[in-house]
């Protein structure tokens, strides 16, 4: 059994902070927290760059490569970077 402790959350939204994916397999394991959030939750990812590589990203035919925030457009994650923090969250 596996157990999931984020880095914090705010009301019924999990906010998991990080800095990068380090494996693929890393990234694939919040799809799985999500599948097992209650119906009123959301797990909300806060990226220090959202424009970094994904780890073992292939070159694109436009010679781009898939970033976190492509991954977590494509999953259907809402995410913000350190930069642009919703204010209710009370950032300093």
């Amino acid at each position: 059994r596996k157990k999931y402790s984020p880095d914090c959350s705010f009301g019924n939204i999990i906010i998991e902070v990080k800095g990068r994916f380090r494996t693929s397999g890393e990234a694939s394991k919040y799809l799985w927290v999500r599948k097992h959030l209650l119906p009123d939750q959301e797990l909300v990812f806060v990226f220090a760059n959202p424009n970094l590589k994904m780890p073992n990203a292939r070159r694109r035919k436009d010679e781009t490569y898939r970033t976190h925030a492509d991954w977590a457009d494509h999953h259907g994650f809402c995410y913000y970077d350190l930069t642009h923090l919703p204010r209710e969250w009370g950032r300093k």
